[in-house]
């Protein structure tokens, strides 16, 4: 009963992100219960033996996976990007990236091991995942997006700017997408009231009644001022994206922060 209360008394941009994760964390767990087969991945050559038996590795239970990771970082990363570069079933890259995020979670240290790999191999580690930011499914393109907020703010390395350009104009793409929609729900939800209370206005007038219409009237500007709020949020949430602000930590080291 109390996590009910505590919930209710959190403020409704709090609700709304807890509810989105809650979303994707309950696909998330669905996707946990439907293992890829990986055999025929390797029998048809679209992933190496070497890759087969690490994800076969990685893929049981969490004390052999978190044994195999510590001994075989290189390995893991390598074959997380190789994974996500050859295979196209939504449904496996779901997976894979259900895969990565967990051991994220898990330990954030293990961002390293993704960095480390990619410096040493002189590659990008962040294209693999902003590149499925143009994918389709829904569920890939928000987890990827989850990966990439982790690598950036859990490890040490930074992005590159081109990179962090990219990621920061998409995610205020997806912000105009959805504050446009939540604008236009606000607007009909809006038109729905006005004509329910002016029905209702026309039926108690039909019975001589006068209506009193204090409540809906304060319940009305209730809603246009949270509506106001939440259309100022995304607009500042936007701002901040337009123009992050640089710190510079004592070892010298450049960080980008929307807040």
């Amino acid at each position: 009963m109390s996590d009910v209360q505590d919930l209710m008394s959190l403020p409704d941009d709090k609700i709304d992100m807890i509810a989105a994760t809650s979303v994707l964390q309950q696909q998330a767990g669905d996707i946990r219960q439907n293992k890829p087969n990986w055999a025929p991945y390797v029998q048809s050559q679209m992933i190496s033996q070497e890759d087969y038996n690490c994800v076969s590795a990685l893929d049981k239970d969490k004390k052999s996976q978190a044994q195999y990771l510590q001994e075989n970082p290189g390995q893991c990363a390598k074959t997380f990007l190789n994974l996500l570069s050859h295979v196209s079933k939504d449904q496996t890259i779901q997976y894979i990236l259900v895969m990565i995020d967990d051991l994220l979670q898990e330990d954030r240290t293990r961002v390293q091991i993704f960095h480390d790999y990619a410096i040493k191999r002189k590659e990008s580690v962040w294209a693999p995942f902003l590149n499925l930011l143009n994918r389709q499914d829904g569920f890939i393109v928000n987890m990827a997006s989850r990966v990439v907020g982790k690598l950036a703010c859990w490890g040490q390395e930074l992005m590159p700017k081109s990179d962090l350009h990219f990621y920061l104009q998409w995610l205020k793409d997806q912000l105009t997408v959805a504050g446009r929609k939540l604008s236009q729900e606000m607007l009909e939800a809006d038109k729905k009231r006005a004509e329910e209370s002016a029905a209702a206005h026309l039926a108690h007038s039909h019975h001589g009644h006068h209506a009193h219409h204090g409540g809906s009237t304060a319940e009305s500007h209730n809603q246009h001022h949270h509506h106001h709020q939440i259309a100022e949020k995304y607009r500042e949430i936007s701002s901040a994206i337009d123009e992050p602000r640089q710190r510079t930590d004592g070892d010298g080291s450049l960080h980008v922060s929307l807040t």
